[in-house]
């Protein structure tokens, strides 16, 4: 293995978290060792003093009840690893053995003495091999056991951790995945667990869709553009190659230049509307604010779309209550313009548009009726949708803006817009907007 995979593995996540895992484990199985040999230690320590004692306690029983040969006839019967020793004046007069003198002040034996009168004294040991031994194997048994819980801390860790951390490594290999490929459809596989990795893969996976809708939508939004200006800037090239290469006429030559003007203009509004939904949309659109009359608004565009409806034989009716707000009116007649215009446009030959405006508390509203073929169950979700256009809209004139335009500046003044539909009767856009807004200087 390379040191830079080393390297890299060492720093790893999994790999500092088995780490602490491990350690952990084996500083708290450690500490657990410990105690449980000092109270060990100390329990032996104990039975080995009682037995010392009980001893004592006999050896003197015996010495008392029959001397020095009852005493030597005791010893006798007990275990080599003590000694006994009686002394008078300090000096011995019974030692269990030769040497037992010795051995008693030595640190070897577990030593216990009392006072027989007579300025005599009568010591007990036990030897502590047998002590240290036990106490030896007992360390030797935590030394083993602390090896084995480190192999399977080890074990058990990097498992474990693997397991905790899958999430998080399906999440690195999705994102390699669509780094390399470009391509947003790969998902993080979630486990149904609702703990905290789970609920970051599902919020993974939402932000995932998210991006891939938005990619198709700026995809199809930019063949939306460039399909949309393909017809004016032909026309205007056309144009302006007439002008150049056409005949010396004065009025061939104003119409192609007018002809230009127009394309020009057509292409200035597409981009204009776009940078005004852009700009609502990120909340940097500048609004005049001042008392509006949301009545009065409705009523002056319907007088510049009269002659339009009346060319289509459509019927016009409102009721129009007083409705005053705080906005921008130049924007409110942009969003009013376009409800209209698209209600007029979608309605048949002989159809009705109807237009109501109310006062409700904090909020106006708008409602705009048409008697068209409704909106296709598909393309609902999209309507507001930047140069969107349906099926049954791709053969009338426009760019796919004007909703988009309307959502924007009703959104820009804080308020909401709301489509109801119903195929082969109609289609119902109903705006609510704030009353209490504060105008600006």
């Amino acid at each position: 293995m390379s040191s830079a995979r080393i390297d890299r593995v060492v720093r790893s996540t999994s790999f500092r978290l088995t780490a602490w895992y491990v350690g952990v484990f084996i500083l708290s199985l450690a500490a657990v060792a410990a105690v449980a040999q000092y109270f060990i230690a100390r329990a032996v320590e104990a039975n080995e003093n009682s037995i010392v004692t009980t001893r004592l306690e006999q050896y003197r029983s015996e010495f008392e009840a029959r001397g020095v040969p009852g005493l030597s006839h005791a010893v006798a019967v007990q275990s080599s690893s003590e000694i006994v020793v009686l002394t008078k004046g300090g000096k011995p007069i019974y030692e269990s053995r030769p040497d037992a003198e010795n051995d008693a002040t030595t640190g070897n034996w577990r030593v216990a003495m009392v006072s027989l009168g007579g300025n005599r004294t009568l010591r007990v040991g036990r030897s502590r091999v047998h002590e240290r031994q036990l106490l030896e194997h007992v360390r030797n048994g935590s030394l083993m056991a602390l090896a084995a819980a480190l192999l399977l801390g080890i074990a058990g860790g990097a498992w474990l951790t693997r397991r905790a951390l899958r999430p998080v490594q399906q999440l690195t290999g999705v994102t390699e995945n669509i780094l390399r490929s470009g391509k947003f459809d790969a998902r993080v596989p979630t486990r149904g667990t609702g703990d905290d990795l789970d609920e970051l893969a599902m919020l993974f996976n939402s932000m995932l869709a998210r991006n891939e809708a938005l990619l198709s939508g700026m995809r199809q939004a930019l063949d939306n553009v460039a399909h949309d200006l393909r017809t004016p800037l032909t026309r205007l090239l056309a144009g302006a190659e007439l002008a150049l290469n056409g005949p010396d006429d004065p009025a061939a030559l104003r119409d192609a230049l007018a002809d230009s003007v127009e394309e020009t203009e057509r292409v200035l509004s597409m981009l204009q509307i776009l940078v005004d939904i852009s700009a609502a949309e990120t909340g940097a659109m500048r609004l005049e604010r001042q008392a509006v009359d949301l009545d009065t608004v409705v009523r002056e565009v319907l007088d510049t779309y009269e002659l339009v409806a009346e060319e289509r034989s459509v019927r016009i009716v409102s009721s129009l209550e007083p409705a005053r707000l705080v906005g921008d009116g130049t924007r409110l007649r942009q969003l009013v313009a376009n409800l209209i215009d698209n209600a007029i446009k979608y309605s048949p030959v002989g159809g009705l548009v109807e237009l109501r405006t109310r006062a409700l508390g904090p909020v106006v509203s708008l409602d705009v009726r048409d008697t068209g073929d409704g909106i296709d169950e598909r393309d609902l979700p999209h309507i507001f949708e930047r140069l969107f256009r349906g099926d049954r809209s791709r053969s009338r004139p426009g760019l796919g803006l004007g909703l988009s335009f309307v959502k924007a500046i009703c959104e820009a003044h804080g308020g909401s817009v709301e489509v109801d539909t119903t195929p082969g009767e109609g289609t119902t856009f109903s705006l609510r907007l704030p009353t209490n807004d504060t105008p600006s200087e």
